[in-house]
């Protein structure tokens, strides 16, 4: 999720992770303008909410946390704002506080397709993945994107615009 957040600090809603939950999933989305990551996990909660948590205590979760955490979002208005400024963690005992956000996150939505439009699927091996991607991306030319054909004897890697 963390290689997609945007570190550019003149956009500062970009180096946050969107969390959106709605009829038992939450989205955590995260976007640098050029790359969208998306994951889709079940909650055991019909609540919902909308947040954007900064990069950073996005990481801090993750790494203390891991398991599963209550997550309570707790609504604070300064100055009469009308968006919950406060993000409250708790597991156990610990309890940890991360202020949000501010600003709107893009419609990212529209970029994805419709689950059912997709012609393919591939399982892959994530490490040996990367691995490769890495390779190719070593010839490719400048900032020139690494492309990934489909076929039916497995996932070919292209460097460029080939």
């Amino acid at each position: 999720m963390s290689v997609a957040v945007g570190r550019d600090s003149t956009l500062p809603i970009l180096t946050a992770i969107r969390l959106e939950a709605s009829q038992g999933t939450l989205n955590s989305v995260a976007t640098d303008r050029y790359r969208l990551a998306l994951v889709r996990s079940a909650i055991a909660t019909a609540d919902e909410l909308a947040m954007n948590v900064p990069r950073a205590g996005f990481a801090f979760l993750v790494k203390h946390f891991g398991g599963e955490v209550r997550i309570e979002l707790q609504t604070h208005t300064p100055h009469g704002a009308k968006a919950p400024s406060t993000l409250v963690v708790r597991a156990g005992r610990r309890v940890v506080t991360h202020r949000l956000q501010e600003g709107e996150f893009p419609k990212y939505r529209t970029l994805l397709p419709a689950e059912s439009s997709f012609t393919a699927n591939a399982d892959v091996d994530v490490p040996s993945f990367v691995k490769a991607v890495k390779k190719v991306a070593l010839v490719a030319f400048g900032h020139s994107p690494v492309r990934l054909v489909c076929a039916e004897s497995g996932l070919l890697l292209e460097a460029g615009n080939v």
